[in-house]
């Protein structure tokens, strides 16, 4: 019989050997699956509601109601900085060289370009952020999200429905990227966004 000073000694020998245990992959979260999936399930069915009746849709009276709230008379209402900030954060980069006019309305105008492309930042931008730093972003994104639909029917470019249901489609796509993709996004929280480079030894000696 081992006495018992051999027996730590059995036992870490012991561990040693031993296989390593299989390493777990995290899971992806089902909730943006899910909620991704419900969310482009509503785009593509209004998309088909405006298409049974394109003159006059579901939404159109909340969408009249709208226009007649919201939407500008004039080309001077829609040239502050504002607005144009709106307009220039939805399109790429040096696209627009002036001040857009104000177009008139059809549900030729669904969905709202700029609006899928809020939602589409609302949504990709928390996805490369880690979760403690996310509530901040979630807040000023809303409201880059909403002032895109302001500002969209400010200008008369489109209509209410439009403009909400291309955030909806938008942020809804990129939730199922998102998903996709999760595990990965995952091994980066945490890391700096770019490397130090660490001088050889060599180099230190010359210094």
């Amino acid at each position: 019989m081992p006495d018992a000073a051999g027996a730590p000694a059995l036992t870490e020998a012991a561990a040693a050997s031993a296989p390593p245990a299989p390493r777990t992959r995290p899971a992806r979260p089902r909730a943006l699956l899910v909620t991704g999936l419900v969310g482009l399930t509503l785009f593509v069915a209004f998309g088909l509601t405006v298409l049974q009746d394109v003159d006059a849709p579901l939404t159109q009276p909340l969408d009249d109601a709208w226009r007649r709230l919201v939407g500008a008379s004039a080309l001077e209402q829609v040239s502050w900085v504002v607005p144009m900030a709106f307009q220039h954060l939805g399109e790429l980069p040096g696209a627009v060289l002036r001040f857009s006019p104000l177009f008139s309305v059809d549900h030729g105008s669904f969905p709202s370009g700029h609006a899928v492309s809020a939602g589409i930042l609302l949504v990709a931008v928390a996805a490369v952020l880690p979760p403690s730093k996310r509530l901040a972003w979630w807040i000023v994104g809303g409201l880059i999200a909403l002032g895109m639909v302001w500002q969209r029917t400010l200008i008369n470019a489109h209509w209410f429905s439009d403009a909400v249901f291309g955030v909806i489609g938008g942020a809804s796509a990129t939730l199922v990227l998102w998903w996709a993709f999760s595990t990965l996004l995952a091994k980066d929280y945490g890391k700096p966004l770019f490397r130090r480079r660490i001088p050889s030894p060599a180099h230190e000696g010359a210094s």
